[in-house]
């Protein structure tokens, strides 16, 4: 509704923050609080400062949203209850101007605007089995191919179902061992339920790979899986591919060597 008087343009001091717009964009919501204030019928009874400006004792940085929805009919505050400030942010002090969904809550609420908040986001949980045995199998993964890289063919692995130190890996190698460990104790759970779906999985990805679980659950301390694993071995023609493709194929003397 446009108005018969004078004014065209106010200015609304929030809190100290003045903001600066036209009436007829205030009116465009003539249910809110502002809408219904500045209708022609009640312009007297408002305490202008300057013939334009009106004082309003409210939060002047939510107020910015608020202005906004009336010019745009978006509201476009976010809530950043869950975003995590870094040293460079607090430093600039730019998430100081940061409105809580309480701040902004209130102030919907007192100019009296039809707005719903966006709905905070979802976050799914992972389901643990999921979890638990994607990791399992990613272990299982980089131990085959740790044990590849250092010319292993045939290994044989006990997971205890109690006694931790009943665990067992032969070939006894460190570097295997430590990739195994954390699920030393605990794998034979897993494998209990999945041992020939992962086996399933690892051979279908790698054809040349043999995989063999076998799990003994009687009686509760004597309980174990073993696992036998048999991967391709190393062939000799690829010796030269392997060399060619490492930092040892950069060696111009290696190069005169072989040529």
């Amino acid at each position: 509704m446009t108005s018969n008087l004078p004014i065209d343009r106010i200015i609304l001091n929030v809190g100290g923050v003045k903001y600066e717009t036209h009436r007829d964009t205030l009116l465009s919501r003539p249910e809110s609080f502002l809408g219904t204030m500045l209708k022609d019928e009640n312009l007297s009874m408002l305490k202008l400062e300057n013939g334009n400006e009106l004082f309003l004792d409210r939060n002047g940085r939510a107020f910015h949203y608020i202005l906004e929805f009336y010019r745009t009919g978006k509201f476009l505050w976010r809530d950043y209850a869950h975003y995590e400030q870094t040293p460079e942010d607090i430093s600039r002090g730019c998430c100081a101007s940061m409105i809580t969904k309480e701040e902004i809550e209130s102030e919907i609420d007192f100019f009296q605007l039809k707005i719903e908040l966006p709905s905070p986001p979802i976050i799914e949980k992972p389901d643990p089995y999921v979890e638990m045995l994607n990791k399992f199998i990613g272990i299982m993964e980089s131990f085959i191919s740790t044990a590849k890289g250092i010319y292993i063919h045939k290994i044989s692995i006990t997971f205890p179902c109690h006694d931790r130190e009943s665990f067992f890996l032969q070939p006894k190698i460190k570097m295997l061992e430590e990739i195994i460990l954390p699920f030393s104790d605990c794998g034979f759970y897993i494998l209990q339920k999945y041992g020939k779906k992962i086996g399933i999985y690892l051979e279908e990805n790698d054809n040349k790979l043999k995989w063999e679980c076998d799990v003994d659950a009687a009686g509760w301390l004597e309980a174990k899986c073993i696992i036998k694993i048999e991967i391709e071995e190393f062939n000799e023609s690829s010796e030269s591919f392997i060399v060619d493709n490492s930092v040892l194929g950069n060696s111009k003397k290696l190069k005169e060597i072989t040529q």
